[in-house]
């Protein structure tokens, strides 16, 4: 699913973490990311945008307080997928950055 960015009608994001300008000629095309310590972003006019932060904005639930940050759930912040970003509470994402993906799974039953 692509939403178009509000403010800037010739881009769209995915929820897999792609952004796209739309061309005339070429349809959609991928923007080419770079990384900043770390977090993947993209240039739209001039301007850089975190991924995570667009597909957040478009595709997960609305902040649920303004101290909730993103938590990558395995770890890698350049993986900007929908189902790879939760809203959580700075305590929450120390909690929950000691355990592994795997054990997360198996044992917190969660993700």
């Amino acid at each position: 699913m692509l939403k178009q960015i509000k403010g800037h009608p010739d881009y769209c994001v995915s929820e897999d973490g792609e952004v796209y300008a739309i061309t005339e000629r070429q349809g959609l095309k991928v923007l080419k990311k770079d990384v900043s310590n770390g977090y993947a972003r993209v240039q739209l006019n001039r301007r850089n945008y975190y991924v995570a932060d667009l597909v957040a904005e478009y595709f997960l639930q609305p902040r649920p307080n303004p101290n909730y940050k993103l938590f990558y759930v395995d770890g890698n912040r350049s993986n900007c997928a929908k189902g790879n970003l939760r809203w959580m509470s700075k305590s929450d994402i120390q909690r929950y950055s000691q355990y592994t993906v795997e054990y997360r799974q198996q044992y917190l039953g969660e993700w």
